[in-house]
């Protein structure tokens, strides 16, 4: 029955992911549109912050109380996966091909697989040929718009380019070893941790970047934007992305990788009545069997991951 419940809890969290992460390009493109970049994933993350310390403080305050070890986790968290992934992010869209920028980003499970190789943990062979199989999918989707006009230099590409995939690399390390580090015991009290560590970050190159947000010309759809990201996608969302690391396997849990392009497509045809190619149909139905491949081919609800000198006993 418990490993039943677990299972269970795994696909809630695994589709809810999917599903939030991948709607959150739409929305963000809808906040941005009066809204500097920074400043509003900033506002995010700091709206997701207040409304959790409020939450817990009234339901459950012992949960805010959290070691130095705990609260340096949660650091290093909010400043690789938010302050430094999302912050490197935003500005290499700006230089390098969208549909090249979403590629790099999305090779995240063959960081892990490799990571898994490395330590010797033997992925199976379907979650090897899912992991090919849905980069393949990206490729087919993402390659036909690779080509939108961007400022960028050759040069600018090239070096934004390698810039997007070590914050990759990062986010992968970073996701490898969170099992290993002492967090807080309410994973809401470390995603409201995370939310502030990784929000000063933000601010700190928006102000450096010279960002002014005019309040008075902020449109009613960018501040409905902002409070569905930081509701919907930085509550929700990050505690369901908090959740897998713990309890999936991590190869599984990055499929969110692969899928949330995939609903962003469908989101941007539904809300923003953006075309449907033969491009995105096909690699649409790619991805669908590489995640499908990973999903069969990985242990739901066994999150450990062994480093060498675990294996050695």
């Amino acid at each position: 029955m418990r490993a039943g419940r677990t299972l269970s809890k795994v696909w809630v969290a695994l589709v809810a992911l999917w599903l939030i992460w991948g709607s959150t390009y739409y929305g963000t493109v809808v906040m941005t549109e009066s809204i500097p970049i920074y400043f509003g994933v900033t506002a995010r993350f700091v709206i997701a912050g207040v409304l959790l310390f409020a939450y817990l403080a009234i339901t459950n305050r012992a949960a805010l109380r959290v070691t130095r070890r705990q609260l340096a986790s949660t650091a290093l968290y909010g400043l690789s996966f938010i302050g430094w992934s999302m912050g490197i992010l935003a500005v290499a869209i700006h230089y390098v091909p969208s549909g090249q920028a979403a590629l790099l980003v999305s090779v995240l499970p063959v960081w892990i697989v490799l990571l898994r190789l490395f330590t010797g943990d033997r992925p199976s062979w379907k979650t090897l040929l899912g992991v090919v199989v849905g980069l393949l999918g990206l490729v087919w989707i993402l390659l036909p718009g690779g080509t939108d006009s961007h400022s960028g230099t050759d040069a600018e590409v090239l070096w934004w380019s390698l810039v997007i995939v070590v914050s990759s690399i990062t986010w992968a390390v970073t996701s490898w070893f969170s099992p290993r580090l002492d967090k807080p015991k309410s994973d809401l009290a470390a995603v409201a941790y995370q939310s502030f560590f990784g929000a000063v970050i933000l601010l700190v190159i928006g102000l450096f970047r010279g960002e002014r947000w005019d309040f008075a010309a902020t449109t009613t759809s960018s501040w409905v934007s902002l409070l569905f990201l930081a509701i919907v996608g930085s509550i929700l969302g990050w505690y369901a992305f908090v959740w897998l690391l713990q309890n999936s396997r991590l190869s599984l849990m990055s499929t969110y990788a692969y899928v949330n392009p995939v609903v962003a497509v469908i989101v941007g045809l539904v809300l923003g009545g953006e075309m449907l190619s033969s491009d995105i149909i096909v690699g649409c139905t790619v991805v669908l069997a590489g995640v499908v491949l990973v999903v069969s081919g990985e242990q739901i609800g066994a999150p450990k991951r062994l480093l060498p000198r675990e294996h050695s006993t």
